[in-house]
């Protein structure tokens, strides 16, 4: 649930800042009852799923479970899909890999430089980093990267990084 309030509207944000969409294609369906900004959209479907929540069960109603997959749908069909997004695929893919590779190596090197990772790391609890394998914690911070610091990164490390259009 978290992670699909905290991205459907995020990534439609970034899609019309792209030029990919515009605020005019959401479906009407979807932005009359969840919204047309990322911040709407959050907000309602926050308040749908407090007020269906309850007895060990976390819902969204039936109206809002119906908009937001086909909102999903949306987002898959007009923006994860999108030819526009496929074409530096590629790019993206090196730039994981040397991420994932450099963030690795300095564990392995006992994190002894200051860097985003090392601090990561020294703020995780320590039964985390005790429990959890190099590889993912490695993961587990990529993963709660902004498309931007993502991309600041992997230039940081010398990737060909794809450049906003």
């Amino acid at each position: 649930f978290a992670d699909t309030v905290s991205y459907i509207g995020r990534d439609i944000e970034d899609a019309i800042k792209l030029g990919i969409i515009t605020r005019a294609d959401i479906p009407r369906p979807c932005a009359d009852l969840l919204g047309d900004t990322n911040g709407k959209i959050v907000h309602n479907l926050v308040t749908d799923l407090l007020k269906n929540s309850g007895d060990g069960a976390v819902a969204f109603s039936s109206g809002t479970s119906e908009a937001l997959r086909q909102l999903k749908k949306f987002n898959y069909d007009r923006i994860y899909l999108n030819p526009r997004i496929k074409k530096d695929q590629d790019k993206i893919r090196v730039c994981y890999v040397r991420l994932f590779e450099s963030c690795l190596k300095e564990m392995a090197s006992g994190l002894g430089k200051a860097s985003s990772f090392a601090d990561y790391v020294r703020k995780m609890n320590p039964d985390y980093v005790e429990t959890n394998s190099p590889a993912a914690i490695v993961c587990d911070f990529i993963a709660g990267m902004t498309d931007d610091y993502f991309l600041s990164q992997a230039g940081r490390l010398g990737c060909d990084i794809p450049h906003k259009q």
